[in-house]
């Protein structure tokens, strides 16, 4: 049985939610764990990454998972305490993706102009609510095995953890081709940390506007990021703009469980060496491959690009220019295990977009810059 928003009721500023997702409840802001008790790496006992199985039936191709009796009294708790403890404030804010492009000999590479159509249809469904969309950060990566990544599945684990830029602050969404019968999933707000990075949406790639898929190509992403902001089956978006009951919902749970959501990240400071292995460089128990970008970014004059690798292997980090052409070789060596940051100093490069390319192995990934004067 699908589990519904039926019976939600309002005490002071928040919504109290019927049914949420989850066998074991995330309690709200500071009884959740902190970020740094979140280990990279396979997700703690208590963290799933789950899904509806293809076989149990999916609402017009989504994979989402249904919601769980476990954890319907804590949400509804956490709810409670939040709108006990703050008066009612006004809701809203912009969110910022972070998109990720996963392909496979290049099939899914969809186009800037799939990816600005596909925020413009967010924004529209999103209009009035307080809540609109802008595009943060584009990356492209090549990995077939992550193309046909599954929900729930070790595949998704290991993109997600590759890939996922900061989830406390961006929404993570990647497109790929997961297969029959799914076009999409997303992560809720409860099932983990904030900081998580099992956090994002998942979209086929042919959803876009632009795409070969059924069911109104740009409208699955909606779907699926109301999940991601709190809407459970059967009361999630669909092709219609967002309503009046579904935009309260979500502005009860996102101050509660995405509290970060639409502030800025601390700044850290960037590292000064060409190319230094990081802070505990030798290897750990579930450490993968991991392209964490460049800080700060955009930037001036120097930029430090950091990755982590989990065994030793043969590196290539390069700088191009949009029309391709070859700006800086920051590395092309054998590098050992572990976290590792090399600087980009721009030098007399012109403004505008640059590609950091890095290459492991079989495994290509890239990031994107924007230098300014």
């Amino acid at each position: 049985m699908r589990s519904t928003f039926a019976g939600a009721t309002l005490l002071g500023s928040a919504l109290l939610v019927g049914s949420f997702l989850g066998a074991a409840p995330v309690p709200a802001r500071a009884d959740r764990p902190a970020p740094e008790n979140i280990r990279t790496g396979p997700p703690r006992a208590t963290i799933t990454m789950r899904a509806t199985p293809v076989s149990s039936g999916l609402v017009r191709g989504c994979a989402t998972a249904d919601a769980l009796a476990g954890e319907t009294d804590g949400v509804r708790e956490a709810l409670r305490r939040w709108a006990d403890e703050n008066a009612a404030q006004p809701s809203g804010g912009t969110i910022r993706i972070a998109f990720h492009v996963i392909t496979s000999d290049g099939v899914g590479d969809v186009t800037e102009g799939q990816i600005a159509d596909q925020i413009g249809e967010l924004n529209q469904s999103f209009a009035g609510t307080g809540y609109r969309f802008e595009l943060a950060t584009v990356d492209r990566t090549e990995n077939p095995s992550w193309f046909k990544m599954a929900p729930g599945t070790g595949r998704e684990k290991q993109a997600k953890q590759a890939l996922a830029i900061d989830p406390a602050h961006r929404l993570n969404l990647y497109t790929c081709a997961p297969g029959p019968g799914v076009l999409g999933w997303a992560q809720y707000p409860w099932s983990a940390p904030e900081s998580h990075f099992s956090h994002g949406v998942v979209l086929d790639y042919t959803t876009l506007p632009g795409g070969a898929a059924p069911f109104d190509p740009g409208r699955t992403a909606i779907r699926e990021v109301g999940h991601y902001l709190g809407l459970v089956h059967p009361d999630e978006a669909s092709s219609a703009d967002i309503t009046a009951g579904q935009q309260e919902r979500i502005q009860a749970v996102v101050p509660v469980y995405r509290p970060s959501l639409f502030s800025e990240p601390v700044a850290r400071a960037a590292a000064q060496s060409e190319i230094t292995p990081g802070a505990g460089a030798e290897p750990e128990d579930g450490r993968v491959l991991a392209y964490r970008g460049a800080f700060p970014n955009p930037f001036r004059v120097e930029t430090a690009i950091r990755f982590t690798l989990p065994a030793s292997a043969e590196v290539s980090l390069r700088i191009y220019s949009v029309t391709g052409q070859l700006a800086r070789t920051l590395v092309e060596a054998q590098l050992p295990p572990g976290d590792h940051s090399a600087m980009f100093r721009a030098g007399e490069l012109p403004s505008g977009a640059y590609f950091a390319v890095l290459k492991v192995g079989r495994v290509q990934m890239s990031r994107t810059l924007l230098l300014v004067r």
